[in-house]
């Protein structure tokens, strides 16, 4: 060994021995929360995640959710094991030989970002769970950076020293995001593929997996073919580390990207208004509980799992009721009143009902505090302009004017369903109205009062037969006379006309 080696040699170990002792002084005071608080043991066993509560009906259907983030949490043993390997073999291939850090992979990423220019990340799916879990929303510049990044390495290994790998990978997979209202794995298998986590087969599991890497970027909704590109090269990582062989590769490679892609709203999914019901109501119900630390508990964040008395075949038969005859009484009703509009016209005629709606809308009152007068108001509003409105057979891009669309919305008929199981009171399906997203007047609620209409004939037969009177039994349609209101006289029915 010559002695320029030597002194290189030692120079170089005074280095590594010197960023040792500093990477220890600083991990040292991170821990004593100099540089911000940390999280404590208990927080790290019990990590806060919001998750969405679900609502299921009597046959333990899903109906629907209430979330700020829609995400379902999902255990180790709900993960298919290629979802794993293609995991491992992309993010972290020595996620089993480390302890939360990967020494050796820091020291490869620092040679090819400093050495050879090409940038490169090192964080192990044990440092991205600590991120996502506990401050992702701190980054803001290259020095708050490097301190989260500090912070990453000791939760890291604080998770490792509580969690075993396979708790901490379905803590990882629950927390990722994947757009399009989907946060997790679970999520995102319902979302692009319309079916549980369990269920993604190898090559739907290597397109999540390839979306971590930037969800907008590799996403197989919006960007199909950097989707299918992504994916590929994790089929490339498994064959590297292992989990495929390349005929394996080879095959699966030419598998075209197919998604089944169903966006989660809470304008989709069975019984919406019932949903918002439950919603409104839950406040009060759940006013008399608390959670073990005494919070109270929300419906957004805490993964309630709430079960009503609703039958799922039921419900969907109802709602396709509506959406089959709503469209040819609505097309009766037009041929019927053809270019005339109703609150103009008939015995219930309303000729206030437009200008009292168009002074009622946003639009008309910011226009006014503007300093227009009611003629450049109006002016304004009859403007027509690009709009996506309402129709029987889906939504539609249009020119409207505000005022002309609002007569367009007062024209169009609406409806409601409720139905009960008359031996217990249960009710079985609850339709509020046409279409959630765009009316959300619910006309079964109890506080939309309706007159009973033909609801009350049931309940007249009923005491009918229950006074003796068999359902052969013929009334006669002659001018009822009942005390005390001899002078009601209804000969505007249908049965009732002058004459009779």
């Amino acid at each position: 060994m010559t002695e320029h080696f030597k002194r290189y040699f030692n120079f170089t170990l005074k280095i590594f021995g010197i960023g040792f002792l500093v990477l220890l002084l600083l991990m040292i005071t991170l821990s004593m929360g100099v540089f911000g608080k940390l999280p404590s043991i208990e927080e790290l066993k019990n990590p806060k995640e919001a998750v969405s509560t679900q609502i299921f009906s009597d046959d333990f259907e899903l109906m629907g959710k209430f979330y700020y983030e829609n995400r379902t949490e999902l255990t180790y043993n709900q993960i298919p094991k290629h979802t794993i390997n293609a995991l491992i073999a992309t993010e972290d291939s020595r996620f089993y030989d480390h302890s939360g850090i990967d020494i050796w992979g820091m020291t490869t990423a620092f040679f090819r970002t400093i050495v050879l220019r090409k940038p490169s990340g090192a964080s192990t799916i044990t440092q991205q769970l600590a991120k996502n879990l506990f401050h992702n929303a701190e980054r803001k510049n290259f020095l708050i950076r490097g301190v989260q990044k500090m912070k990453e390495w000791y939760i890291a290994i604080q998770l490792e020293r509580n969690f075993s790998k396979e708790e901490i990978l379905a803590l990882y997979l629950n927390t990722v995001p994947f757009l399009h209202n989907s946060f997790g794995l679970k999520e995102a298998a319902r979302t692009y593929f319309n079916k549980d986590s369990k269920q993604l087969k190898i090559e739907e599991s290597a397109v999540l997996i390839g979306m971590l890497k930037g969800p907008g970027l590799y996403n197989p909704k919006t960007k199909p073919e950097n989707a299918l590109n992504r994916r590929n090269v994790v089929f490339d990582q498994m064959e590297k580390y292992g989990f495929l062989t390349k005929e394996q590769v080879d095959s699966l490679k030419k598998l075209p990207l197919k998604i089944d892609y169903h966006l989660t709203s809470e304008n989709t999914g069975l019984a919406p208004y019932l949903r918002e019901q439950i919603r409104i109501e839950l406040d009060d119900i759940l006013s008399s509980y608390s959670k073990e630390d005494g919070e109270p508990y929300n419906i957004y964040t805490d993964g309630l799992k709430i079960y009503t008395t609703i039958d799922s075949r039921i419900q969907q038969y109802a709602e396709e009721a509506v959406a089959e005859y709503m469209p040819t009484l609505q097309s009766a009703f037009i041929k019927d009143w053809g270019k005339r509009d109703p609150w103009k016209h008939g015995s219930k005629a309303n000729p206030e009902l437009i200008d009292d709606a168009i002074k009622n809308l946003e639009q008309y009152k910011l226009l006014r505090e503007d300093g227009n007068s009611q003629e450049e108001t109006l002016k304004i509003l009859s403007e027509k302009q690009s709009m996506r409105i309402f129709t029987w057979h889906g939504d539609r891009d249009t020119m409207m004017s505000v005022i002309d669309s609002l007569k367009y919305y007062k024209k169009i008929l609406h409806a409601g369903l409720c139905a009960i199981d008359p031996s217990t009171g249960q009710v079985k399906a609850w339709v509020g109205g046409i279409n959630f997203q765009h009316f959300k007047l619910d006309h079964v609620r109890e506080s939309s009062k309706r007159q009973v209409g033909s609801t009350i004939k049931p309940f007249l037969y009923a005491a009918a037969i229950d006074n003796g009177n068999n359902p052969c039994f013929e009334v006669p349609y002659t001018k009822p006379l009942i005390p005390g209101f001899e002078s009601w006289d209804p000969k505007g029915t249908k049965f009732f006309q002058e004459g009779e």
